[in-house]
């Protein structure tokens, strides 16, 4: 997949290959160079590129946002939605789910 290229008129001052990229690129413009990052923002180019990359739930929450701080906070917000612990699901309360050991409490027996 193409990254995203941050540009400053045909200068590319930015780029990013995942979401992780796309939030260090973020942050480093917001100090170096806002503008920039906020026209791509405004202009819904982030937005698009989320859509391409298959991001479809980022770029939905994105598609308004047009300053770095709200962006960066979304970013963010998903980061820890998406980020729990190793057998985990959405929905499902307390741990991993237990696996049945195979014992004579456990079959059925022959009718």
């Amino acid at each position: 997949m193409e990254p995203f290229y941050f540009k400053k008129y045909d200068e590319t001052i930015g780029i990013a290959c995942d979401v992780g990229d796309l939030k260090r690129e973020l942050q480093r413009l917001k100090i170096e160079n806002p503008l920039s990052a906020e026209y791509h923002l405004k202009e819904g180019h982030i937005v698009q590129w989320l859509d391409y990359i298959n991001e479809k739930e980022l770029a939905s929450d994105l598609k308004n946002v047009t300053d770095i701080d709200t962006a960066l906070a979304v970013i963010e917000k998903r980061e820890k939605k998406v980020k729990r612990p190793a057998g985990m699901h959405p929905g499902r309360k307390g741990g991993p789910k237990k696996m049945r050991t195979n014992t004579a409490a456990n079959r059925k027996m022959p009718s």
